[in-house]
């Protein structure tokens, strides 16, 4: 799944990750900003959960959170 994030903290792609459409030959630093990075690779990370990256879109469409005390 391609999902476009916005980077609130830096972190690091390793050799081989997909960013922005480029798999990376070497490991490279990602700054804030918005970035297209692989989902699994968001959700193997933890950076979601960890506050580093928040999540605007995934194939095309808009991430919409739920509210804390609704169903989920």
């Amino acid at each position: 799944m391609k999902t476009i994030v916005e980077v609130i903290r830096p972190i690091r792609l390793s050799a081989g990750a997909t960013l922005n459409g480029a798999v990376l030959a070497e490991q490279t630093w990602v700054f804030p900003g918005q970035h297209e990075i692989d989902h699994a690779l968001l959700v193997e990370k933890g950076w979601v959960t960890n506050g580093f990256v928040d999540p605007i879109s995934t194939d095309g469409k808009p991430v919409v959170w739920a509210a804390c005390c609704g169903d989920h």
